[in-house]
């Protein structure tokens, strides 16, 4: 089949599906509350995240996203690059006020946090329009009081990150994060998970001045970690505030990228 008619095909067969669900909608009254009608909606909601997913990948600012995300300037030898998608499109519009620990947010973050039921914590997601902005979106964590010891903002990396991933390899994060107050501990955890273990680097991040906005690269080198990289399956990132009291953080960009150690 060629391309062409692949494509007729393809075309098609949307067109049919559409059409299918439109008819299913208007049936909607006589379906009533069985097995049937529970099963429809399951898998309305499949077909529902993946038209929402599709939406936000070929968006504008998305699209703008990852021609900047190609075009940095990176080290020498980077073979894998990426920015979390809630940097490159709008994942949610309103703000979570004392989301519990664990809550995801989309497919890639979650919150984490020791302040308990009702912590004094809200989370947006915010447009980006300085003049130095490259992600279109950032997030803002907003803490009030906070009685807890930290708050981690955790992404899951993709499989791409672990696939072919060596010792000798240096994992570089680059972030854009402001801040309100002066003074916020800041630190970044490389989680790795290999086999039945999950090893972990911390590393500190420089703290922004009271209203400014830091740019900073943070490298993980990996040949001090016993990894066993047949099996590396995973990896995660957790950029940690420490007693985040009264304050207002701002993570603009998130960058993650590797590339080989030089030789000596």
């Amino acid at each position: 089949m060629s391309g062409r008619e692949h494509g007729r095909l393809s075309r098609w067969l949307r067109a049919r599906t559409a059409r299918d669900w439109a008819t299913l909608a208007g049936a909607a009254p006589t379906l009533g509350r069985g097995e049937t009608s529970r099963s429809l909606r399951d898998e309305a909601r499949l077909l529902q995240r993946s038209l929402r997913d599709f939406l936000r990948a070929t968006s504008p600012r998305s699209q703008v996203a990852q021609e900047t995300l190609g075009a940095l300037d990176l080290p020498d030898g980077t073979d894998w690059r990426w920015r979390p998608t809630l940097m490159a499109a709008r994942t949610w519009r309103l703000g979570l006020a004392s989301p519990e620990s664990g809550r995801r947010l989309g497919q890639e973050m979650r919150i984490w946090h020791d302040g308990g039921a009702n912590a004094p914590l809200i989370l947006r997601q915010v447009a980006n329009t300085g003049a130095i902005d490259l992600a279109p979106f950032g997030v803002v964590l907003e803490s009030f009081g906070f009685g807890g010891s930290y708050v981690s903002l955790t992404f899951d990396l993709p499989p791409q990150a672990a696939q072919g991933l060596t010792r000798s390899h240096i994992l570089r994060i680059e972030t854009q994060i402001g801040a309100e107050a002066a003074g916020q501990g800041l630190m970044a955890r490389l989680n790795i998970t290999h086999g039945p273990n999950t090893d972990a680097v911390i590393l500190p991040m420089q703290a922004p001045g009271a209203g400014a906005t830091e740019v900073q690269v943070t490298e993980f080198d990996l040949s001090s970690l016993p990894l066993n990289e047949t099996q590396i399956s995973k990896l995660w990132l957790d950029v940690m505030l420490d007693h985040p009291r009264m304050n207002a953080v701002r993570l603009r960009d998130l960058i993650v990228s590797r590339h080989h150690r030089a030789a000596l």
